[in-house]
């Protein structure tokens, strides 16, 4: 079973409406999962460096392998379009660095600890090749379940990249529309003003 270090979820029912590149396959899925997965079980792992350097590593990691657009324009919902275009890279750059840092910050409760997430399987989502389910379990070294865990991996232009992450239960992008749905709700339908909110909260 390959070994993986942090999930991916699927918001039921959603449709990336995404365009049709080479179709791939589950196992090419099933091997991205892998790799980025023995990439970050070894950073998390590694007490030999701070809590602020296995972050950095583990946002490097995760900048790589996602597709932070896809997922950004996901999570601002219908407050998309009235964002400035001049804002766009700052706010992807402020998703990634929130995303970042909840995944990172459930994941360190595993540092220095053996432990990996196994995959059970792998399904197509949808006819076009260009999107898949990953299934798996996350379990302790010495045997026994954690919790379950789910991808979604896309291929928006023929490479694989992640779309939503998710451990114990947790669906981020979906998280992330909801409360920033919230936020502009109550900030003036203004989406710049979120911004500054995210900044206020990673303390930039």
């Amino acid at each position: 079973m390959p070994k993986l270090v942090f999930a991916l979820t699927v918001f039921a029912g959603l449709s990336l409406g995404l365009a049709a590149p080479a179709a791939a396959s589950c196992n090419e899925a099933l091997q991205f999962v892998s790799a980025v997965g023995n990439q970050v079980t070894d950073t998390v792992a590694d007490t030999s460096l701070t809590a602020e350097q296995r972050l950095t590593k583990f946002r490097a990691i995760f900048r790589q392998n996602a597709d932070i657009p896809t997922m950004g324009r996901f999570a601002l919902g219908k407050h998309w379009s009235k964002l400035p275009p001049d804002l766009h890279k700052e706010y992807f750059s402020l998703l990634e660095q929130t995303i970042g840092r909840v995944m990172f910050g459930q994941l360190n409760d595993y540092a220095g600890e053996q432990y990996s997430i196994e995959t059970d399987k792998c399904n197509p989502k949808g006819s076009k090749g260009i999107e898949f389910i990953v299934d798996g379990t996350v379990n302790k070294a010495g045997g026994g379940k954690v919790t379950d865990v789910r991808w979604w991996l896309i291929t928006p232009s023929g490479a694989m990249r992640v779309f939503d992450v998710s451990i114990a239960g947790i669906w981020l992008s979906q998280q992330k529309r909801d409360e920033f749905d919230r936020y502009i709700m109550t900030h003036g339908m203004r989406p710049e003003t979120l911004l500054d909110s995210l900044k206020n909260k990673l303390g930039s």
